[in-house]
């Protein structure tokens, strides 16, 4: 995740310091990034698999989303979603499909625009 302060650095319009601006005029950008974007994802995703197993189990997807959350989550429906081919596990190419898909896609029902979860409320 730290790559991404290169790249926001390259983005801003002060010599040291990123304001939220420049965040927003990077995600914007996302689109043409996408090499940032996929070497991101596979890095996120070696995070996630703990076991090193190549997948993400249910187990794996739910400790990332309360870590990420800073709480109890029910991810039971929002896995389902992100389980594209329906065999219990996120591989690496479904990750990486929904990781671009929340960063870089614009389509709310996409299953990627859920890949840290539901949204509350």
């Amino acid at each position: 995740m730290r790559g991404w302060w290169t790249t926001l650095a390259a983005h801003s319009r002060a010599s040291d310091a990123v304001a939220i601006e420049d965040v927003l005029t990077v995600v914007d950008l996302l689109t043409t990034m996408s090499e940032a974007v996929t070497t991101t994802a596979s890095l996120m995703f070696e995070a996630v698999d703990e076991n090193g197993d190549g997948r993400i189990s249910p187990a794996e997807y739910r400790r990332m989303i309360e870590a990420w959350s800073g709480g109890r989550a029910d991810v039971a429906d929002t896995f389902a979603l992100l389980d594209t081919d329906g065999d219990g596990v996120i591989s690496r190419e479904e990750f990486a499909a929904h990781w671009f898909e929340f960063w870089a896609g614009d389509d709310p029902a996409a299953p990627g625009s859920r890949v840290f979860g539901r949204v509350p409320g």
